[in-house]
């Protein structure tokens, strides 16, 4: 899968700013939504409310003024949310599994999960890699933020993932570096 890294916009070196982010989101959601079938568990900007944020407390606290655009909305099962990803005018934050060999059932619901944010101005990359597997069970794919895997990301509700969920998200992050 993609990896993009950020850079110059046009050859006269113009370089993104934040403003920029949101208006690059939402052309690219506009794109997507006439070329590609958008996932039920991808939330543009209008659809993350304030009940869906209270939902993924545990990994994101929005500094004032910050304005989500875009969130991975997967609950899973018995379990809830193992992991998220918002993406913010400002931020990425991010509530990951840890990539170990003790996934092995429950156990990996207890203290393995990752979570964090990196300031957009400081992303110079980001990435989903390869699909993190138990056996059969899919356990999500693997999340790259600057060139350093931050754990596995939920990203479908059953055993196997959503590929139009892949398939937006790396349309995303294409933009956005």
């Amino acid at each position: 899968m993609g990896l993009v890294k950020k850079g110059k916009v046009s050859d006269n070196q113009k370089y993104i700013t934040m403003k920029d982010y949101s208006e690059i989101i939402k052309a690219t959601f506009e794109k997507m939504s006439r070329n590609q079938v958008i996932s039920p568990l991808l939330l543009e900007a209008d659809q993350i409310t304030n009940e869906k944020l209270q939902q993924h407390a545990k990994y994101v606290s929005l500094e004032p003024g910050e304005k989500p655009m875009f969130m991975v909305d997967v609950k899973v099962a018995i379990w809830g949310r193992l992991t998220g990803l918002l993406v913010t005018d400002r931020n990425v934050h991010y509530q990951c599994m840890k990539i170990t060999f003790l996934f092995r059932g429950i156990t990996m619901l207890a203290s393995s999960k990752k979570r964090g944010k990196v300031a957009l101005s400081d992303l110079n990359e980001i990435s989903l890699g390869d699909i993190v597997f138990e056996g059969t069970t899919y356990l999500g794919h693997r999340l790259s933020l600057n060139g350093n895997v931050v754990g596995s990301l939920v990203l479908g509700r059953g055993i196997t993932f959503d590929d139009k969920l892949v398939e937006n998200l790396e349309t995303l992050f294409k933009a956005m570096v």
